[in-house]
């Protein structure tokens, strides 16, 4: 959030019931975001020092509305990468319960990481099978560092093999919703993002809801990528109205306005 529009940005976004911000940097940002959102509930995931030392890193905040909170509870509290809430069924009327995950992913080669093999996605798994989380639907957003490119995120079946024809109908994806990107790059944690979607059966938001959907998240000198994402579980999908990337001027990230009906 921007210190020197923080309250022009606060009164823009103070009418969305869920607001999910990232790299927040501070190590307590709490008090300062109650104090802007009055009307919202305050969850944090402090930002890190880095093991080679400089500022702290990442960080993210979830800001639901009061009105709701009675339908949230917080988990996995220590979970060292972003916020964590269960989303009682009743409020999307679905048949389980949603886990809802802001999540800031450091980019590859980020000093966060203790060894060239680490990442927040094999974390992130570790947690729902320790947490018995599994059996739920998913909506995941953050800032993933991970470039997708225009690859497939659905689970896909390869008809060439013959010892497997007979089994085809269990593994063909009936989801058909084609997504484009402006990005055209993949990168190794897009690779590993696009396994984690196939995995537990989730499709990338972006690029399925028209031109406004397709853009570009993040845009410096160094040039312009997608890596801002709604991944969400595909019985999850048709609760989405509508999802654009907005305008900005605060930061080198562009929002994300994502209108999911709520019953």
């Amino acid at each position: 959030m921007s210190k020197l529009r923080t309250y022009d940005v606060a009164e823009t976004l103070s009418h969305y019931e869920f607001i999910c911000i990232q790299e927040t940097w501070d190590i307590d940002v709490e008090d300062e975001y109650t104090k802007f959102f009055p009307n919202h509930t305050v969850y944090t995931c402090q930002a890190k020092s880095s093991s080679r030392g400089g500022r702290s890193m990442g960080g993210s905040v979830i800001l639901v509305k009061n009105v709701l909170t009675k339908y949230v509870k917080r988990v996995c509290e220590n979970f060292p990468s972003g916020v964590l809430l269960v989303i009682d069924k009743p409020l999307f009327k679905l048949d389980k319960d949603t886990l809802f995950v802001n999540l800031y992913v450091p980019p590859e080669g980020s000093p966060f990481y203790n060894d060239n093999d680490s990442n927040v996605i094999a974390s992130l798994e570790a947690t729902f099978e320790e947490h018995n989380l599994l059996d739920l639907y998913f909506a995941m957003v953050g800032d993933f560092n991970a470039r997708t490119g225009k690859l497939c995120d659905t689970s896909g079946f390869d008809n060439n093999i013959p010892e497997l024809q007979e089994f085809s109908d269990m593994f063909v994806d009936t989801f058909d919703i084609e997504r484009r990107s402006c990005d055209s790059v993949t990168n190794k944690f897009g690779r590993i993002l696009l396994q984690f979607c196939q995995t537990y059966d989730m499709v990338i938001s972006n690029g399925r809801f028209g031109p406004e959907s397709e853009q570009y998240t993040f845009m410096n000198k160094n040039g312009c990528s997608v890596i801002d994402y709604l991944i969400i579980s595909k019985s999850m999908f048709r609760l989405i109205n509508n999802f654009a990337v907005l305008s900005n001027s605060e930061s080198c990230h562009f929002p994300i306005s994502i209108a999911l009906r709520i019953f």
